[in-house]
This record gives C-alpha cells, structure tokens and sequence, in this order.
C-alpha cells in the first residue's frame, strides 16, 4: 500500500481551465472568499444588506427601480439613475451623501425629474465637470435618435436637469449605449450605437465625434497608453463578424489599430496592468453549448486565458484595485465575477468574488458599483438595493471547491488516511466545514468541523461529521469548505493510501 500526500495552501490562482487540471494554486470554483488580499489565506466578505430607504417617502427605493450608479469626484456622492415613480419613462436622480454609513438614507435629488418623456439608457451614466451626463430615448419617439441630457450643477443648491442636443444623436437604427468614460485630453466620451459623442471642458458636445462601421455595436470602454480603447460587438448575432477592440488616439477621423476578439458577443473590457481583458459570450450560434469566454491583448494578438462553462454575461462592469468585476450567473445564480491578481509576479485570477444575495437565488441584476470595499447592487425586477454590510456581519457562506484529485492515476482506488484543515485562530460564532465528494457523486458529505474558539486547525481519521464511518475508497475525490462568521483557511492537508495491487502502471 503506497501512503501519498498532499497540502492545499495556495488559494490565489483562481478557477483551473479543467476541473481536474492538477496545479498548487488554482481550484475548481470559490465564491465570496477575497483570494487577493493575502497570499497564504483566503478571508470571507461580510454579507449584503438591504440598503433601500428614501427619506421622506412613504415607500423605499424600489419605487425608483435604479438602472446604473456613479460617484461624482466633485461632492464624493453615490447618484441611483432611476425612473419617476410616476410615469416610468422619466428620469429621477436619487442620491446618498454618505454611501456606506448605516443609517445614512437615500434621498430624491432636488429638481430631478425630466421634465418631458424619454426612458433613460441604463448604460450610460457619467460624472463630468460637476454635472451627472446620460442618453436617453427623445420624448418623441424619432426615428433613430437619441437625446443626450445632463444634470446639476452638483455643488450648487440650485440644479436643473436639462435635454441638450435633442434628437442630435443619430443611431441608425442601433439603439444600444454603453457607459462613458473621460480620456486623456479630459473630454466625456459617450457611445450610443456605433459612434462616440463628445463633451469637452467647454460642455460643448460634437455629437459624432468618433463613427465606426455600422456593422459594431460598441460595448465598453477604456484607457490604453495613448489610446481610448473602445469595446465592440457584431451588431447582429450570426452575421459572420467577429467582436473587435478598436484603439483610437482621440484626434484621427479613423481609428489607429483593429484588435480581433474573436467569435461572440463582446460585454465586458478592462485595462488591468497594461494588458486589455476582454469577455464574451458564445452563444448557440458558435458553439454546442454556451459558454463565456475571456482572452487578453498585451501587443500582437488576443489571445483566449479562460473559458467559462456558464451563460447570461451581462454588459455591465466595474474596475476598483486594479480588478474588473463583472456580472455571470453561476448555472443557478447571478454573481459577481472578478479578474485580478495580488500584485505583480502573481498570475491573474478568476473566479467568483461576491454573492449579492446569499442563499437566494438572483435572477436579474441591474446595476453594479464598487467604493473601495463596498458593494452595491440594484436587482430583481423591484429593483431592490443591496450593499456590503459596514458592519461584522457575516451570514453569507463563503466556499472553496478543490480540482478533482486523483493523484495522477484514475485506475487505482484510494482511501483518505487522514485530513487536516489549518486556520487563523477561530473567533467568536465563527467555523469551517470541510465536505467530500467522490467519483460521479453530486452530493457532498461532510468530515470534520472546526468550529471551537480560539481553535486553529481540526484533524480526523474517518468521517466525523458523518456519524464516524470509515473513508470509503475512490478513483477521484474532491473536497468543499464552507465558512461561517470570520474564519480563516491557510491550509488542507490530505493523506490517502492507494491500492497498489494494481501491477501495470499508466505511462
């Protein structure tokens, strides 16, 4: 009988390509660990709460149903873009002036409402020059146009939100926006369709000041080196044309380089370190199954670092710590995604990074805002506010989820001789559970838990948590922790007994 081992003590390399792709530091999945902030243990979010009061309304913010958030660098406020609870087609600002103190409420932002009809685009909400700037559908209904409309001035007690260049922004037919961003030579750029519009320091807009060909629907964008890189996807699904990033240097009628993307629909795009991600979905028009795809561009071409066996990418996004968070629902339950690393010299990461709503199952998120460690979150068709506790609060259940171990021969059964979990030393209400699942298994059991304070690792040599029966033997074996209040993992180790009966060994 042959007595093998193993130590499970690196959690930074995120989700592995293959669930039983054999590597120190990656696993098959986590969810609301922070895999980033230390390199020898992973530590557990605080949970969400409700955050959905309005002063001086009889009901809360749900009536407001928020599309997007922004943080004005002028008054340091998180601004809500919602709908008028009256006539659901007008724009209503709602503001919080304290965005993560409990008990600092939202408020209905003075002189917000727009005073002629037009849905607001959910995807383009931007602080600029202490004003709030945004697209929205013209009160009329024209034919392929947009209206752009701003709000403020921010800082002044006196605000107005005003229609600019009504029906000036012509989509041809492509009705799809996308969030703004402010470039190198400090002017608001804004996607409606396949065209940029332009605000300068002067507020003086040029409507059409970048137009790709008709045939793209910009998605996303962002700063790189000297360009604005702009984020696109084929306009219709199965067209034959492939996603692309196209890098402009702000002046040029035309664009300065065309990256290929490849297949699907390119949602999501972020500058982390000098290298472009990009993530797309694949949709049944490409591919047997749908799946999501993530490459990245450093210089020659993109090239694919993940694929994600998971569907419903959302084009919504958000960057903080030189991270980029993103919306994907895990087969059952819409998350948010992250692409990161420690610090340089680490490898990049993906995985989950944050549940919205614990245990409960979310099935349609409308916006996404990160300040500093504090998630928020508009979602489900109410439009409920969810955001990071500012409170110890952790009812969440944190997971981790290993490869798939065989170690290295799938003939031979083994059996576990021993496990051992290592923490930080348990604080109060706090414990970890570790579970198994073996072969084709889709259930888990449960072995041991560490659950006493002050505690810092917890052993067993059969099934404690499983009325104390012995191990049974396996092919391949896979192990969950779970995590309650503060707690801490550092390592696993694991020792199983294979059958060495078996006398021809695999190549």
């Amino acid at each position: 009988m042959k007595i093998s081992t193993i130590k499970l003590d690196k959690w930074y390399g995120g989700i592995s390509d293959d669930v039983r792709q054999q590597t120190a530091e990656s696993f098959s999945l986590s969810a609301h660990f922070d895999i980033f902030s230390s390199p020898i243990k992973m530590t557990p979010y605080r949970s969400n709460i409700t955050n959905d009061t309005v002063n001086s309304t009889s009901s809360d913010m749900t009536q407001f149903y928020v599309r997007n958030f922004c943080v004005s660098p002028d008054t340091g406020y998180l601004y809500g873009l919602g709908r008028e609870r009256v006539g659901s087609d007008k724009i209503r600002i709602l503001v919080k002036t304290d965005p993560v103190g409990n008990g600092s409420n939202w408020a209905i932002s003075a002189s917000s409402t727009q005073s002629d009809n037009g849905t607001p685009y959910r995807n383009t909400f931007m602080p600029y020059k202490n004003y709030l700037w945004g697209i929205k559908a013209p009160n009329s209904g024209t034919t392929n146009k947009m209206d752009l409309w701003k709000y403020g001035d921010l800082t002044t007690g006196a605000k107005t939100m005003a229609t600019i260049s009504a029906d000036a922004l012509d989509n041809g037919g492509n009705l799809n926006t996308a969030q703004g961003i402010i470039g190198k030579d400090d002017c608001l750029y804004m996607p409606y369709g396949s065209k940029l519009c332009k605000v300068n320091t002067a507020a003086s807009v040029t409507v059409a000041a970048l137009t790709l060909p008709s045939v793209y629907t910009i998605t996303a964008l962002d700063l790189y080196q000297n360009y604005l890189a702009i984020a696109c996807k084929p306009r219709t699904v199965g067209s034959g044309v492939t996603s692309k990033i196209f890098l402009w240097d702000y002046v040029s009628d035309d664009i300065s380089e065309v990256i290929d993307f490849g297949e699907g629909d390119l949602l999501v795009m972020g500058n982390l370190d000098g290298i472009l991600f990009g993530i797309s979905v694949v949709s049944s028009t490409y591919a047997i199954t749908t799946k999501t795809v993530i490459r990245q561009y450093a210089g020659g071409t993109a090239s694919i670092v993940k694929e994600i066996p998971y569907s419903a990418l959302l084009q919504m996004q958000d960057k903080r710590n030189n991270k980029l968070f993103f919306s994907l629902s895990d087969g059952t339950s819409k998350a948010i995604w992250v692409i990161g690393r420690r610090a340089e010299g680490f490898p990049f990461s993906v995985t989950i990074d944050r549940l919205i709503n614990g245990a409960t199952t979310v099935t349609q998120l409308n916006a996404l805002k990160f300040l500093g460690d504090y998630m928020f979150a508009s979602m489900g068709t109410s439009g409920n506010i969810m955001r990071t506790s500012d409170q110890t609060a952790y009812s969440y259940y944190p997971y981790w989820i290993s490869q798939k171990l065989n170690w290295g021969n799938l003939q031979k059964d083994k059996t576990l001789r021993y496990v051992n979990l290592t923490h930080v030393p348990l604080p109060a209400s706090a414990s970890l559970e570790l579970q198994y699942r073996i072969n084709s298994d889709t259930s888990w059991t449960s072995i041991l838990t560490s659950d006493v304070d002050g505690a810092s690792s917890k052993d067993a040599t059969n099934q404690e948590g499983n009325n104390n029966r012995p191990f049974p033997s396996f092919k391949e074996i896979q192990f969950k922790i779970i995590a309650t209040g503060l707690a801490e993992p550092i390592s696993l180790f694991l020792q199983p007994v294979e059958d060495d009966s078996l006398l021809i060994e695999t190549q």
